[in-house]
């Protein structure tokens, strides 16, 4: 079974204690209650919002936010709908939710991370779920 390390832990998040080995997790998590204070407050649902909380947050996904912004945005004029803008709105909000909480994050990235890693299968679902979890109660939490 792989577990989170707690060095590994304590440099990320220097002074938080809490920390559940993939596998062991409690119930459903709310996105505020449970987790540390946000680094940031909740940005406006906007694109300039959001792209700028990312850009704080991980800069690293700033490509992928315009690639999928992109194709958001040809998909909504193709079908003359913003429905598909709405959509790519609502998800960024959630990662940004997830990334604001330097806890929630580790969290939710270790269990991204189990599935590429472990070779057991019961272990590798496991973190599926804890990562799918963890982004519904994001998506929850910006839908407030």
């Amino acid at each position: 079974m792989i577990d989170i390390d707690i060095a590994d832990y304590s440099e990320w998040r220097a002074g938080f204690a809490r920390v559940t080995p993939i596998g062991r997790e409690p119930a459903m998590p709310t996105a505020e209650s449970e987790y540390s204070t946000p680094v940031m407050p909740r940005p406006e649902r906007t694109i300039e919002g959001l792209r700028r909380a990312i850009t704080l947050l991980a800069p690293h996904w700033l490509p992928e936010m315009d690639r999928s912004q992109r194709e958001a945005t040809a998909t909504a004029l193709k079908i003359n709908r913003l429905d598909p803008l709405r959509a790519w709105l609502r998800h960024w909000a959630a990662v940004v939710e997830i990334e604001r909480h330097p806890d929630l994050a580790f969290r939710y990235h270790r269990a991204e991370q189990v599935d590429t890693i472990s070779d057991d299968a019961e272990v590798r679902a496991r973190g599926v779920r804890v990562a799918e979890d963890l982004m519904r109660a994001a998506y929850a939490a910006v839908e407030t």
